[in-house]
Parts: C-alpha cells; structure tokens; sequence
C-alpha cells in the first residue's frame, strides 16, 4: 500500500502515529508551504526579505525529519517531498499515485469549522481513501 502524509505544524504527530498503524509499502511524507510572494511589503513600505523562501525550506526539512524520526523508519522506505504552493493543488496532485491519504485537521473545534479551507477542498477532492486525524 502506497500512503501519502500530508504533514503540517499543527498535527504531524497524529499523522505520524495514524501511519504507524497502517501496512505500507510505501511511504511519502509531504509538506507544503505557502508560496513566498515578492512585493511591498506592509502598506507598501518595504519589501520582505529574501531569505523567507530559505527559512521556510530549512522549516519544512526540519518537520520533515522529525516526522521521519517519529515514524522509526529508514531513509530507503521513506520519502520526503518539501513542496512550495497551494496545498490544495500540490496534495491532491499528489495522491494520484497514492492509496491512502493521512492528514490531520486544521484546528481543534468540532464539526466542519475543524477543517479549514484548504483541508475542505483536499478530503472533497482526494482521488483515494483518507484517514483524517484529530491534531
């Protein structure tokens, strides 16, 4: 079985502990940040500086990692996709080639104000089974 995990700061633990749980093959590990938009900065008066793009990265190889070294596996079973855009794009395109999707919640509320837009949109339109976990 091929699975996909969308990891986040909030929640990645609960993914990781789901995944424990389930017979792979295959395991991939995704995380997705915002894209970094260059411009003005706030009311115009500076733009950011460039190395956000290069904090984010370090950030998500950082989850990533941790995410690994929770699940107990070896580099050879695990792979680590560190991906910058819209989640709902990148993770739906992800998991074309996936049987499983794992993802935790966007926040702790009951009922659907827990997923936020972007979890909406992925659960709804994930071409392969999904395991939501509480964060």
């Amino acid at each position: 079985m091929r699975i996909l995990a969308w990891i986040t700061a909030v929640g990645w633990e609960s993914c990781v502990d789901a995944l424990a749980g389930l017979p792979a093959r295959e395991i991939t590990l995704l995380h997705v940040a915002d894209p970094i938009v260059h411009g003005a900065g706030l009311l115009g008066r500076h733009p950011p500086p460039d190395h956000y793009g290069q904090l984010a990265v370090l950030a998500a190889n950082e989850l990533l990692d941790a995410a690994a070294e929770r699940l107990g596996a070896t580099p050879a079973t695990v792979h680590r996709i560190a991906a910058t855009g819209r989640p709902e794009e990148i993770v739906t395109g992800a998991c074309s080639g996936a049987d499983v999707l794992v993802l935790a919640r966007s926040g702790r509320r009951p009922g659907p104000h827990s997923l936020e837009h972007a979890t909406r949109f992925i659960v709804d339109h994930a071409p392969c089974t999904v395991v939501l976990t509480w964060p």
